[in-house]
């Protein structure tokens, strides 16, 4: 519990009180408009901060979805038809099987290129949508609100 002063009439009260007991001021009102103010935008988060937020996702289960698994999926199925392809290619010295390997590398880099946006924009969009949640920035912890 930390002291703050009132912003109407000046005395000191605690963080956590709802109204100032002296004139009346709403506070917790205040002190959210105060965090939301000095709060970063998600483009100025570090790494760091967005790794402990990505974990905050996963722990309250809103990351994963259907799509997410279904790329992982199509990202599994493209490196084994590469080694497939390349291999079986090389061994039974069959160009075709080899372009298919290959085309199979490619569209895993376009998966994961795809997965990766995809995943960037989830994220910045739950940081927008939930205002309450504050990243420590030389703590390993995080909390929400």
């Amino acid at each position: 519990m930390a002291l703050i002063k009132c912003s109407e009439c000046g005395k000191e009260i605690s963080d956590k009180a709802e109204i100032c007991v002296n004139c009346g001021n709403p506070i917790q009102k205040e002190i959210k408009k105060e965090k939301l103010k000095n709060r970063k935008s998600f483009d100025e988060l570090t790494k760091e901060e967005k790794k402990q937020l990505l974990d905050i996702m996963n722990s309250e289960g809103a990351y994963h979805n259907a799509f997410t698994i279904i790329i992982t999926l199509f990202g599994i199925l493209g490196i084994i038809g590469f080694f497939i392809g390349v291999f079986g290619g090389l061994i039974l010295s069959n160009s075709f099987l080899s372009m298919f390997g290959i085309g199979c590398l490619i569209s895993v880099v376009i998966i994961s290129m795809c997965s990766n946006t995809y995943n960037t924009s989830k994220l910045k969009q739950y940081y927008k949508e939930n205002e309450d949640i504050e990243i420590m920035e030389n703590e390993e912890e995080t909390w929400k609100l």
